[in-house]
């Protein structure tokens, strides 16, 4: 039987789940009370293969590094949800896993977020900022990140989420006021982290045994992605931007831009800049 594994050491015999069922103690967590990255704490252990060929979740109550796409910095106080997923692909299936990886997890975080906002009595509009992050009210209340790691005969998917749940706005660092907000604050009521922990991983866990990208998932995404028609920026993968009208997603779930020298297709790696 799998256990969950606190900071401190201790250990904790998780509840039996129901056949068919997935529940947080399906997968084992590592608790950490304070880790400068969650994602980079997997990636070491990934590297160094330290990490047995099952899934695992390590969650911190604090980061003190985190970071998000491009290398920027991520604000991680108590009361936010830190977690990220590590995942074992074997080499030979790792292509099938990653196309339509990244939209397929912009999704399911989608979902999660809209379940939170459901709950509370004010229930703003809830966002897809291509390819992954989360607006609520046309503020980021979660990013992501995944990486992909190469290990002896294995790789592993490395997927971080951030999430800004149990906590003021005031919170954050002044400088993000202007763009992002927390769940709380959106929602005007205290936060179940654990709820909301267990919530993301039996999403998550879907978005990496799925293949490829469905018909009903390319049009969930669609129906909320923000921006569509409206002048936006793209930041690309080498650090140069983009500029146009965002007409919507294309059939592999990339973003498309109508810009003056014609249609842009963004490339894996791009970012709708807020």
């Amino acid at each position: 039987m799998l256990l969950n594994m606190r900071g401190d050491g201790q250990r904790t015999r998780p509840a039996r789940s129901k056949p068919g069922s997935l529940s947080r103690d399906a997968i084992p967590i590592i608790r950490l009370r304070e880790i400068d990255s969650t994602n980079a704490h997997a990636r070491r252990l990934a590297r160094a293969g330290k990490l047995a060929r099952t899934p695992v979740a390590f969650v911190a109550e604090r980061q003190t590094a985190g970071v998000g796409r491009f290398g920027r910095a991520w604000a991680s106080p108590v009361g936010g949800l830190w977690l990220t997923l590590a995942w074992p692909i074997p080499e030979s299936q790792l292509q099938s896993v990653i196309d339509g990886l990244g939209l397929r997890i912009g999704v399911a975080c989608l979902r999660v977020i809209q379940r939170v906002v459901a709950r509370g009595a004010r229930r703003p509009i809830v966002k897809l900022k291509w390819p992954n992050d989360i607006l609520v009210a046309g503020h980021k209340v979660l990013g992501e990140l995944t990486e992909i790691v190469h290990a002896p005969e294995l790789a592993w998917a490395i997927v971080g989420v951030g999430m800004n749940a149990n906590f003021p706005r005031a919170r954050l660092p002044h400088e993000l006021h202007a763009t992002a907000t927390t769940l709380q604050e959106e929602t005007g009521h205290p936060i179940d982290l654990a709820a909301l922990e267990r919530d993301l991983l039996q999403e998550l866990t879907a978005a990496l045994t799925a293949r490829g990208l469905s018909r009903e998932l390319l049009a969930e995404a669609g129906d909320h992605l923000h921006g569509v028609g409206r002048d936006i920026a793209l930041s690309m993968p080498d650090g140069s931007r983009a500029a146009g009208t965002l007409t919507g997603l294309n059939e592999h779930g990339l973003a498309v831009l109508q810009t003056d020298a014609g249609t842009l297709v963004a490339p894996l790696g791009a970012a709708i800049m807020l």
